[in-house]
């Protein structure tokens, strides 16, 4: 039998919202430098989590800037040097905000999704060895 989407009654069985993002996250505590493209101001902090698509920072400073904020991020993993572009897209409280990354290039595209990939397959061996 077919559910009928305006029946009053289905309105609570609906499906979860989904997730609109199309890259999975990667918990990561990485220092990081956000620089302003703008002004040159470096604001430092964490990346709190990673996907191909952006990051979540925790900044030491206080970012009252908005969104659609042009910047530029300055940070090591796993031994590798990145700086990689982007706009602030979600300013989730005074010091953490989420990052869209734009202006890729294919090396450096492939670059973090090597890292993405050993990020991920670090997680399952410790998740597979019940190390948390």
């Amino acid at each position: 039998m077919a559910t009928n989407s305006s029946d009053p009654g289905t309105a609570s069985k609906a499906a979860p919202a989904k997730d609109r993002r199309s890259h999975s996250r990667h918990a990561i505590e990485t220092g990081v430098n956000l620089i302003l493209v703008k002004t040159g101001t470096i604001l430092p902090g964490q990346i709190l989590d990673l996907s191909l698509s952006g990051c979540r920072l925790q900044l030491d400073t206080r970012f009252d800037l908005g969104i659609f904020i042009r910047i530029e991020l300055e940070f090591f993993l796993n031994g590798l040097p990145l700086r990689l572009g982007g706009v602030s897209q979600t300013v989730l409280d005074q010091n953490t905000i989420g990052i869209r990354f734009l202006d890729f290039s294919t090396r450096r595209h492939e670059q973090l999704s090597e890292l993405i990939a050993e990020l991920a397959a670090a997680k399952a061996i410790t998740t597979s060895a019940g190390i948390s």
